[in-house]
Order: C-alpha cells, then structure tokens, then sequence
C-alpha cells in the first residue's frame, strides 16, 4: 500500500506542484515522467536504470499521485511499474499500487525517499504566498470557537487542523508538531485595572502592591 500525506493548501494548483516534484527528482538523477491521473489528479514516475530494475528485472518506479481532497493536497507515494506515457494516456488508480515482490516493496518503504518527497511537499506549498499567510497565522496561537475553556488553540503547519498548543502530534494528520509556547496571558492591577508588566510587584499607574487591593 502506498504511504500518504495531506497538505491543507486551498489554492494551490497542481500542475506546478507536480512539475516542482519532477525537477526534484531529476536533480537527483531520476529519470521521471509526468501523467495526468484519471479524476484530475498528477502522477509523476521517478525510476533510475541501475537501481531495482537491474536487481529485480521489472521496470519498478517510484510513483507519487498528488490530487485535491476539498481544500487539501493529498500526496501517496509508492511502488508500481514504470507505464509507457505514449500508451496510457490518463492513468487509472488501479495500475498505480500493483501487488509487487514483497521483499522489493518492503526495501523501499524502509528507504528516505518517501519520507523525503514529503518534506518537498512541504517546502514548496510553504513557499507559495498562501503557505506563507498560513505558517504566518500559525505561528501565533489563537483561540477556536469550539475549544476547550482556557485552552489555546493553533493550526497544524501541514494540514491546518486546529490543534491545542502544546500538543506534540497533529490529531487530523499525525504530523510532529513544533513546539509552540502558549502566549502568556495578560496581568491587570486589581484597584486601578492598568495592564501590569511582566514581573511587575508594584502597579505603575497607582502603586498598589501586585495581588493586593487598596480599601
């Protein structure tokens, strides 16, 4: 079965991601293909000659299949056989994750490359203008209508759940989430109300001991 990833990413076309994952791959001598895949989504094939071709005497390949899932991406990522772009024309799901020699499939789901191909997902989507205003909102945790008293609240930066900060795992996507420290809330002298700076003993405004209300 092929791993999978969703991206939240509601405006992001898919033909340059997928020409972006392409460019990637030959940078590290892949040669690749790009198809369209049938339902609208982007097959890009990635396969090197000297690799399981050679060991195994099939035309094995990388695929990776990104499609919109609502205002999502969703990327697999797995093994199947090298098509012949002249004759398939827009390829169907089911000769995409074929039954392969398990030896060979479980060799490479243990490899980096999907994991690897996930993270350049990742860096492109973050590199569009909206990826930006995403992280950007993000990076500030906000309460969530529906939340939990007192609890913060903040979007996951792969898939934009909304996640209680703190949390070490996304609860939508099962990202590792970075670590976010929750805004320290705001202190007010009790007598005169003025906001208080942090560490503050005494009130600026009317003196009053911190914690303590004049009579």
């Amino acid at each position: 079965m092929p791993k999978e990833r969703i991206f939240y990413a509601p405006q992001l076309a898919l033909q340059p991601l997928a020409d972006d994952l392409e460019q990637w791959l030959k940078n590290r001598d892949f040669e690749t293909q790009v198809m369209p895949v049938e339902g609208g989504g982007m097959l890009i094939q990635a396969r090197r000659e000297e690799g399981w071709r050679q060991v195994l005497g099939m035309a094995l390949a990388t695929n990776v299949v990104v499609s919109r899932a609502g205002p999502n991406i969703k990327v697999e990522c797995g093994q199947g056989k090298w098509l012949d772009k002249a004759v398939v024309g827009a390829v169907g799901l089911l000769l995409l994750w074929p039954a392969m020699i398990p030896a060979a499939v479980g060799a490479w789901q243990q490899s980096k490359l999907p994991d690897e191909i996930f993270d350049q997902v990742a860096s492109y989507i973050a590199r569009q203008p909206q990826g930006q205003e995403m992280a950007a909102g993000a990076a500030a945790a906000a309460p969530v209508t529906g939340a939990p008293a007192g609890v913060q609240m903040t979007q996951c930066p792969n898939c934009g759940g909304s996640v209680a900060v703190g949390a070490k795992f996304c609860e939508h996507c099962g990202q590792r989430l970075p670590e976010v420290q929750a805004e320290p809330q705001p202190q007010f002298c009790a007598q005169c109300g003025a906001e208080l700076s942090p560490g503050a003993k005494f009130c600026s405004e009317c003196g009053t001991r911190v914690g303590e209300k004049e009579a």
